[in-house]
């Protein structure tokens, strides 16, 4: 029974660490939608920008770099992006375990 108390304060530390933990991810996330809007946007303005100032059917070296580089930025969204779902998933399942070993805790101290 002693080892129940002695979970109790280290459970609500690690609770309030997942808790900040995802509200950490949450706004990460938030902010990476944000810049991957912003470089899209500099990208494509540049791309247009080559366009209008060199008009004509050739494609010039600047305009294959921007595709390359187009291709390169989306590739590293895209692990990004499911870098930041495995870390969502990892600490759901973590907070998730915490909350059944709190419950059969608690189940243990009521019955006594």
């Amino acid at each position: 029974m002693s080892t129940s108390n002695q979970n109790q304060p280290e459970s609500s530390d690690e609770q309030r660490f997942i808790q900040r933990a995802m509200a950490d991810i949450d706004k990460a996330e938030k902010v990476q939608k944000i810049k991957q809007i912003v470089v899209r946007l500099i990208l494509f303005g540049a791309l247009v920008w080559l366009m209008i100032r060199e008009p004509g059917p050739a494609i010039t070296p600047a305009m294959v770099f921007l595709g390359v580089a187009s291709g390169i930025v989306a590739i590293l969204f895209r692990i990004d992006r499911r870098i930041n779902k495995n870390t969502t998933a990892i600490l759901r399942a973590i907070a998730g375990v915490e909350a059944l070993v709190r419950n059969q805790d608690n189940r243990g101290n009521t019955r006594s």
